[in-house]
């Protein structure tokens, strides 16, 4: 009797462990990008484009940095240059091509609206051919490539439509907002 109950335990545990394998495959998407990414910036305030899409769901901003400035972009155009501090300075902005920060139009499945950051590089581009381009807006809330043509859905965890092959979804990055200070970071 206790030779079978061992046997059958060690056949469920054969089981459950294969089955926790097969859970586990390669197809698993992480909701966080692996690629290492920083920006902090304070006061949120000080760059309205920035301000505007951490308050309001359906809103995006990007975020550019040339010739020593940070570039704040909303999707209707609306642009705000930022001179660094020599405090900005400490923390370097670490990034692809730069930032895509704003508030999805849906809640989560909790009901709240939480803030999202993504690289604006196109994902696909970059993994498949090394490639830095950066993604533009064609509506509030979508991002295209000029290069492979693909759409990404800012209201759908950066979801990829359209184009051909591959559909990598955004580079996600970890973000906090909190008193007016917004931190990225992978």
């Amino acid at each position: 009797m206790k030779k079978r109950l061992h046997h059958l335990l060690t056949a469920g545990g054969l089981i459950v462990a294969g089955l926790l394998s097969t859970a586990c495959g390669e197809d698993v998407e992480n909701l966080y990008s692996g690629v290492r990414a920083f920006f902090r910036f304070t006061p949120v305030t000080a760059a309205p484009p920035l301000n505007t899409a951490l308050n309001n769901p359906g809103m995006f901003c990007t975020v550019t940095f040339a010739r020593g400035q940070y570039h704040f972009t909303l999707s209707d155009g609306t642009s705000v240059p930022y001179s660094p501090t020599q405090i900005d300075q400490y923390g370097k902005p670490e990034y692809i091509a730069g930032f895509i920060v704003g508030t999805p139009a849906l809640p989560d499945l909790s009901g709240n609206f939480r803030i999202a950051a993504y690289d604006l590089a196109c994902p696909n581009c970059w993994n498949d051919n090394s490639i830095t381009r950066a993604l533009t807006f064609s509506s509030p809330t979508v991002m295209t490539c000029g290069r492979c043509h693909r759409n990404y859905d800012l209201n759908n965890d950066g979801m990829a439509s359209d184009g051909a092959g591959s559909r990598r979804k955004l580079l996600r990055y970890r973000v906090t907002y909190s008193q007016n200070t917004l931190v990225i970071q992978n």
